[in-house]
């Protein structure tokens, strides 16, 4: 089961996403095995924004 497809998640993920964008942070989700397996794409990603 991936956790963040649950409602209560999702709602929690929601507000604490508003909560960074208020305090200027930019918000970029990346699912875990992007992260496990492909670090160099992360990367690459987050140095573009």
């Amino acid at each position: 089961m991936v956790t963040h497809t649950l409602a209560e998640v999702i709602k929690n993920d929601i507000i604490r996403q508003k909560n960074l964008e208020e305090a200027g942070f930019k918000v970029i989700r990346f699912k875990d095995e992007e992260v496990l397996y492909q670090i160099i794409k992360v990367r690459t990603i987050i140095l573009k924004q």
